[in-house]
Parts: structure tokens; sequence; C-alpha cells
């Protein structure tokens, strides 16, 4: 009974706490309207998240010339607001962004193509909200005189029905722009310019070759002439690969074997 202490009556302490459990639901209201916005930037959240979540190594997989003004950031500018069902979104992908702040709230990423959803999960036990879906909008198309400075050959898992792997190049641009060319079962050659995407296909993706095409003069239109070629159409995926790469020439970087 000695030991007991009554509780702190005092106004000014009362209203101390009312004003602390205020600042934490500001800060938490802050948290989520800043991480729906376009201007939420995985690599760099802002202050009203965890230091942590600073990422200290970057790695930029260009978008337009998104790699001279900083990739992610670029990416933001290219959202917009999108009807698409986001929960379907949420079910069928898995999350390319998934961190906790201290209080145990969840902030998620998903993204398949050029869409992207956004969600928050409030407790370990609680559903999963979907607070934003955006659409990415394909950057300008690229000037055909562009300088090509590398070129990878990679591979990936194929589709379902289809071939088991999908082999594909990259061309990158001195200015940092990024060109995707494919054959793909039964359909054309594709060429497509800063796909939206990018990042995501080169983490399920494994590099095979890689050549250094600086001072080599080639161009993305003397490159492109492959989808003219009226030869291209009948190679398998892994020969258009080959070819695509090859002509692209430049110097050996990486050299391995194919699957």
């Amino acid at each position: 009974r000695e030991l007991f202490v009554p509780p702190i009556e005092k106004e000014a302490y009362i209203k101390k706490l009312q004003a602390l459990v205020e600042e934490e639901r500001q800060v938490q209201a802050n948290r989520k309207e800043h991480f729906f916005s376009k201007e939420f930037i995985p690599s760099a959240p802002g202050p009203f998240f965890p230091s942590a979540w600073r990422s200290r190594f970057s790695m930029h997989f260009a978008r337009g010339s998104s790699v001279a003004v900083g990739g992610h950031e670029a990416r933001g500018r290219q959202l917009d607001p999108s009807e698409a069902d986001g929960a379907e979104l949420v079910r069928s992908t898995k999350a390319v962004f998934d961190r906790a702040t201290e209080d145990g709230v969840r902030f998620r990423i998903y993204r398949r193509g050029s869409l992207e959803a956004r969600t928050v999960q409030e407790a370990k036990d609680s559903d999963e909200v979907v607070g934003a879906v955006f659409e990415a909008r394909p950057p300008p198309a690229l000037a055909g005189h562009h300088l090509v400075s590398k070129a990878t050959e990679l591979v990936r898992s194929g589709e379902v029905g289809g071939p088991a792997y999908q082999y594909f190049v990259v061309y990158e641009t001195d200015l940092g722009d990024e060109v995707v060319t494919q054959r793909s079962s039964a359909s054309q050659p594709s060429w497509e310019e800063n796909p939206v995407d990018m990042e995501e296909r080169y983490e399920s993706a494994r590099v095979l070759r890689v050549a250094d095409c600086a001072g080599t003069g080639v161009t993305l239109d003397s490159l492109k002439g492959i989808l003219d070629d009226p030869t291209s159409a009948s190679l398998s995926s892994r020969r258009y690969a080959q070819r695509a790469f090859e002509q692209a020439g430049g110097v050996p970087v990486v050299s391995g074997g194919h699957l």
C-alpha cells in the first residue's frame, strides 16, 4: 500500500499525452497520404518514413532518359491514376516493395506491366487495403540516331503454355535509354523502348552475354533493321536474341553459356 502511486491528474500532463497521441495520428495520416501519391519514391521515401527505408545503393534501369534525372523519381512523373482492379493485381502478383514502420503498419507496392497498386496493412491479422492504383505512361519515342553503348543478352522463364525460356536483348544508349527486342513464339519480333517494367524484367532474368559497344558508332536505327529482315520471323526466340546481340558488335564484357 505504501508503494502505491496515484495517477497524475494534472491537466498539463493530460494535455501533453493527448498532444502526443494526436501527433502520432497525424504522422500515420501523412504517411498514407504520401505513400498513395505519385511523389512517393521507394528508394527515397521521405521524412515521414524510417530512415532505414532509404536505399544506400541503387541501380538505375533507364526509363526514358531517367538515368540523368533519377530512375524512380522519373517513373513517378509517368504515373497516372488508374481505374484498374487493384485487388486483382495484388492477388496475382508478388510485392516489389514491402516495408513496415515501427508501429507494425506494412506498406506494399505491386506491379504488372504498366500497372502499379499500393496497399497498407494496419496489423498482421488485418486486411490489406488498396489505397491507390496507377498506370505508367510510355515515354516519348527515341531518336534513331542515338548511339548504342551496351548490348546485353538475357533469358528468363517463358510464359505458361509457351517455350520454357524466353530470350531477349537489351540495347542501352549513351543517354541511358533502353530498348528491348525479342521474338516470342508465334509472333513477329518486338521492339520496346524504355519498358515501364524494366526492373522486373531484370530481376526475373539471367544475363548471358554483355558487349561494350561504345566507340562502334552503331545507332538504334541501324539495329532496328533486324525487324525488317524477313528471316527474323522464322527464328526461334534463342536464335533471334543471338542475332540481335551479335548485330550490335562491340567488345565482349560478360560471356556465358546458353540454356
